[in-house]
C-alpha cells in the first residue's frame, strides 16, 4: 500500500477513535452517518442524503459527511450543491483531497473546466497516487481542448489500473484529437486502438459516468468508522 494512503487510513481511523461510541441513539451524528453510509451503499440516494443531513445538523463542520454529502448531491444532479458543500469541507479541512476531487467533479459538470483543472492539481498534490483526482483532471484536460495533456493524465491513472474504463475513455478520445489534428502521436496510437473502442465515444467528451468522485472514497471512510463503532456497542 502507498505511504500516502496509509496516511490516509490512519487519519480516518484515528479521527474516528475521537467520537463518542454510542452509534445507537437517534440523536448521535454517528448513528445517522453510519445509516447514510449503509443507504448510500445500496443506492438509495435520497435516503442517504436524508440520514447524512440529519449527521450534520448534530455536528453541521463533521467533514466526512459533507465530503459524503458533495458526491451524494452529484449523484443526484445537483452540481451547485455539491460544490458549495465541497467548498465547506475545503473551508474546514484544506488537506483532505477527497473534497478537492468532489469540488472538481462538480465544476465539471458546471462547466467551469479551469477552476475544474486547479482542483484536481490541489488533490493531486495532497494524493499523488489517487486515480479520482488524475480522471478528473484528464476530463478538465479534454473539455480545454488539451489533449496531449489528456493523454499524459490519463496514462498515470492506466499505470496503476490499466482496465480503467474511464480513463480508457478519455485515452481514446484525446488520440481521436490529436489524430483529427493531423497529431503523429495519435494517428500512431489511436489506430491500434479503434477495434476496442466505440467510435462514437468520440463525438462528446467523456466524462466519468460512475459514482461521481469522492462519494466511494467517503463510503469506504464511512465504513471504517462504522465498523469500529459497530464493534463498540
Amino acid at each position: 500500500m502507498k505511504l500516502t494512503h496509509l496516511l490516509l487510513l490512519a487519519t480516518i481511523i484515528l479521527s474516528c477513535l475521537w467520537f463518542p461510541v454510542s452509534a445507537t441513539e437517534d440523536g448521535n451524528y454517528i448513528y445517522w452517518y453510519n445509516t447514510g453510509t449503509d443507504l448510500a451503499n445500496e443506492g438509495k440516494y435520497e435516503e442517504a442524503l436524508n440520514a447524512i443531513n440529519k449527521s450534520l445538523k448534530i455536528s453541521p463542520d463533521f467533514v466526512l459527511a459533507l465530503t459524503t454529502k458533495a458526491g451524494l448531491l452529484s449523484v443526484l444532479g445537483d452540481y451547485k450543491g455539491s460544490l458549495q458543500v465541497s467548498e465547506h469541507a475545503i473551508a474546514i479541512k484544506p488537506r483532505q483531497a477527497e473534497a478537492w476531487i468532489n469540488k472538481a467533479n462538480a465544476l465539471i459538470n458546471l462547466g467551469k473546466y479551469e477552476e475544474a483543472l486547479e482542483a484536481s492539481e490541489e488533490a493531486i498534490r495532497l494524493d499523488p497516487d489517487n486515480l479520482k483526482a488524475w480522471i478528473n483532471k484528464g476530463t478538465a484536460l479534454g473539455y480545454l481542448g488539451r489533449y496531449k495533456e489528456e493523454l499524459m493524465a490519463s496514462e498515470e491513472v492506466l499505470k496503476i489500473s490499466p482496465d480503467d474504463e474511464r480513463a480508457l475513455s478519455n485515452r481514446f478520445y484525446a488520440l481521436a484529437m490529436l489524430s483529427e489534428a493531423g497529431e503523429e502521436e495519435g494517428q500512431g496510437q489511436l489506430s491500434n486502438e479503434t477495434q476496442d473502442v466505440d467510435k462514437n465515444t468520440t463525438n462528446t467528451v467523456p466524462t466519468p459516468k460512475e459514482s461521481p468522485a469522492g462519494l466511494i472514497t467517503g463510503i469506504v471512510a464511512m465504513g471504517i468508522c462504522s465498523i469500529y463503532f459497530r464493534r463498540s456497542k
